[in-house]
């Protein structure tokens, strides 16, 4: 997974972009603790509104070993 990307270091950078910046501001996107690694739902709706993008939950039965 060498082409992996931390979804904060991500923001980081798109967060230099002005447009991005106050598109941000608008939707009043808040991450809850910067550290912790789950965000809420509405929070990743927020930012896939903002990139343009849609939020997919999949919920799948666990296969037993």
């Amino acid at each position: 997974m060498e082409d992996t990307v931390k979804f904060k270091d991500y923001l980081k950078e798109e967060l230099k972009d002005p447009e991005f910046y106050e598109a941000f501001e608008e939707e009043e996107v808040y991450l809850e603790n910067i550290r912790n690694k789950s965000y809420s739902l509405q929070t990743l709706i927020k930012l896939a509104r903002i990139l343009d993008k849609q939020v997919n939950v999949e919920f799948r039965d666990v296969v037993k070993k």
